[in-house]
C-alpha cells in the first residue's frame, strides 16, 4: 500500500508541473524480468527459465507494474514468484536435498 501511495502521489505531482511537456503518451507496462542469485540456501528460491539466455538460471521471477508517463517511470506493483518445474522428483528444478537445507521460517500465528 506504501507503493501504491507513493506512486499515486508522484503521479499527481508530476501531472501539474509538467504533464503538459510529452503530450497524452501514458500507459501500463507489465514486465517479466529475472532476479538471478547465487546461493541455494535462500528462502523461496527456485531455478528460472529465463526466456532471453534461453536456460535456467538460479534466483526468482520478478513481474512488475509499472505507470510511463513518456519521461518518468515508476512502479505501481510487484511480485516475486519461484517456478515449480514439470518433474516431480525435482521440485522447483533443485534436488530435495538443496530444497531440504533451504531456509524456513514458520511465521508465529496473528503476526504479518
Amino acid at each position: 500500500m506504501i507503493l501504491w501511495l507513493f506512486s499515486v502521489k508522484f503521479i499527481s505531482i508530476a501531472e501539474r508541473h509538467g504533464g503538459q511537456l510529452f503530450g497524452s503518451v501514458k500507459c501500463l507496462i507489465f514486465d517479466d524480468s529475472s532476479l538471478t542469485k547465487t546461493g541455494k540456501k535462500i528462502e523461496m528460491v527456485s531455478r528460472i527459465w529465463d526466456h532471453t539466455f534461453h536456460r535456467y538460471l538460479l534466483g526468482f521471477k520478478l513481474l512488475a507494474m509499472v505507470y510511463w508517463d513518456g519521461l518518468s517511470t515508476i512502479p505501481l506493483d510487484f511480485s516475486l514468484h519461484r517456478e515449480k518445474g514439470r518433474n516431480t522428483d525435482k521440485p522447483h528444478v533443485l534436488k530435495k536435498k538443496e530444497l531440504k537445507r533451504q531456509y524456513k521460517k514458520k511465521p508465529k500465528s496473528g503476526t504479518h
